[in-house]
């Protein structure tokens, strides 16, 4: 974590808006299942997805940061990082988009609701701790969570 977060920290100075990987996760199985994945990045906020008044099915909001939702397939959030170390903007303080995916899998639907919100519960607790270490005010309105969602 630290490593990752010393690059990211370098990456929101230069502005840098690659995509930088924290971890892929191989799974035990020799098989062809998908490795997931998580990667941080800078994001311009006009380009954070505005909200839709209908969700697609399969698809939850949850409340925190600017944005957060998950899928069967991944899980993404937004959130301001209000730090002297991430730089300032002069349209505000950087957002920085947390992203857990399962690469290119295709299918969706293998867990129902349970897997919608274990993505999030994962990529939750990651992107908290990734704000910390960047010295983001309040972890970036991301909450602590002890339990599931």
């Amino acid at each position: 974590m630290k490593s990752f977060t010393t690059r990211f920290s370098y990456a929101l100075k230069k502005k840098e808006t690659k995509p930088q990987e924290l971890c892929r996760i191989h799974p035990e199985r020799g098989d062809d299942t998908s490795t997931p994945r998580i990667s941080f990045e800078l994001y311009e906020r006009r380009d954070i997805p505005p909200d839709r008044e209908r969700k697609v099915v399969g698809e939850m909001d949850f409340p925190f940061s600017l944005q957060a939702v998950s899928t069967y397939t991944y899980a993404d959030v937004y959130f301001e990082c209000r730090s002297s170390d991430a730089g300032k903007a002069e349209e505000g303080p950087p957002v920085i988009h947390g992203n857990f995916s399962y690469g290119h899998r295709l299918v969706g639907g293998e867990g129902g609701l349970s897997s919608i919100k274990l993505n999030m519960d994962i990529l939750q607790h990651v992107a908290r701790n990734v704000a910390g270490e960047l010295g983001c005010e309040n972890h970036g309105d991301i909450p602590k969570r002890d339990k599931p969602w």
